[in-house]
């Protein structure tokens, strides 16, 4: 954790009279420049008040010079989490970094009007030297001219997980278990979170109890639905639990989403459904293994950042999409399950892929309780799909320029982890 000092003349959440900035260079970003809450967070802690910005034009605003040293730690950190290499080296092809990252992005928030030239004056000092000099120093360029090529977090597993992973289809699990355990290990002081007494979650299920015509000529015509409630929206008894993502047949785990939305998407309804929900509450406090997103500050060095792109990887095997053919994959999931659970942990949360929160599974479904009354009814109206640009082939493309793995079983399952995000 980073400890934060406040200039003598701002304090945070106190009214006071302005001293304007006096930086020791010239270039500076405000927190108006950025969409990044750890970049935003971090001027606002350490930053002095600016009468206006000259890359983004914000006024009376808070400010950081632009060769601060935590800022361009966390920022070259947000370029390794959101970009690769081939996207912003010129020499692989890519455009230079600044032009990358003016405009609106993950880390950026500059709108039309915003000075090019102002920012790229700015960020030379946040991209010079990319290659570190110390431990705690950040990398934006792997030596390409030796084949290391940086790739961004979120757009490339954990080496160390892609090595179980391509094991688990020619060992048997339990094989398995002990190293993948090892490696979940690695990021407990990271994952490790509490879930209060008295949370409350959500739940869902396609389908209702019963469907009522009112016999009265004072109700509303349309039906009324009754949804489902107790055990038909609980977790199933183990003698009827079907295999699940993180779970065998006949093991039986509360799923449970973050709010509502989540809850109905992550049963894949169809136009036309009706849907069942309800609220749970957690019974006791709970300890969770927590893979959904984290504070870039607490992971500024090389070797740091490695460990979140295996944090990233976990998170995006728990969403692993599985195809009714493609039902083997549920092993590897299972296989983390089974470890999240023997280390300790009373569940897991990783973020949702098909709605806007995050999802959570309990080993244990006594510790949640139903609330009362919190049944309700859904009709899906529509879906959204979210469609992403494949690079694909030409028709005349020369057979001998490219390996083909169209008959390997982990030919698709990589490229699903990887862009799954």
């Amino acid at each position: 954790m980073f400890t934060f000092s406040f200039d003598d003349d701002f304090t945070l959440g106190h009214s006071v009279q302005p001293t304007y900035l006096r930086m020791s260079i010239e270039e500076h970003f405000c927190t108006q420049c950025f969409k990044a809450t750890e970049l935003i967070e971090t001027i606002r802690l350490r930053g002095s008040p600016l009468a206006e910005c000259k890359i983004c034009g914000g006024l009376d605003t808070l400010a950081l010079p632009a060769d601060d040293t935590l800022l361009k730690r966390i920022f070259r950190a947000l370029i390794r989490v959101h970009y690769s290499e081939w996207q912003y080296n010129g020499h692989l092809g890519g455009d230079d970094l600044s032009t990358v990252l003016f405009g609106q992005n993950a880390v950026m928030n500059l709108q039309a009007t915003a000075s090019a030239e102002e920012f790229e004056n700015a960020f030379s000092y946040v991209e010079d030297g990319w290659y570190p000099k110390a431990d705690e120093d950040i990398s934006l360029g792997g030596g390409y001219w030796d084949g290391g090529i940086l790739v961004g977090l979120k757009s490339r597993l954990s080496f160390k997980l892609t090595t179980l992973l391509k094991r688990s289809f020619d060992e048997n699990y339990f094989l398995l278990q002990e190293d993948l355990s090892k490696l979940l290990e690695q990021t407990r002081s990271d994952i490790d979170a509490s879930l209060e007494k008295g949370t409350r979650l959500f739940r869902a299920r396609i389908g209702v109890s019963e469907r009522l015509t009112p016999r009265s000529p004072d109700y509303d015509p349309d039906y009324l639905y009754v949804a489902y409630t107790g055990d038909a929206i609980g977790s199933p008894p183990v003698h009827i639990a079907s295999e699940g993502r993180l779970n065998r047949a006949r093991v039986s785990i509360l799923y449970l989403a973050s709010d509502r939305e989540t809850a109905v998407a992550e049963v894949r309804p169809h136009p036309g459904h009706i849907v069942s929900t309800a609220e749970f509450e957690s019974t006791r406090a709970l300890k969770i293994a927590d893979l959904t997103a984290k504070d870039i500050r607490n992971f500024l060095s090389d070797t740091r950042l490695e460990e979140l792109r295996l944090i990233f990887s976990f998170n995006s095997l728990m969403n692993l999409p599985v195809t009714p053919d493609r039902r083997e994959y549920y092993l590897i999931t299972q296989i983390l399950s089974d470890c999240v659970r023997q280390a300790g942990f009373d569940g897991v949360r990783f973020q949702s892929s098909l709605g806007p929160g995050s999802n959570f599974a309990f080993f244990n479904a006594t510790d949640f309780a139903l609330v009362p009354k919190s049944e309700g009814v859904l009709a899906v109206k529509a879906l959204a799909y979210d469609l992403t640009e494949m690079p694909t082939a030409q028709k005349d493309y020369h057979k001998d320029e490219f390996d083909t793995d169209q008959d390997d079983p982990l030919s698709t399952l990589f490229d699903l982890l990887e862009r799954h995000k």
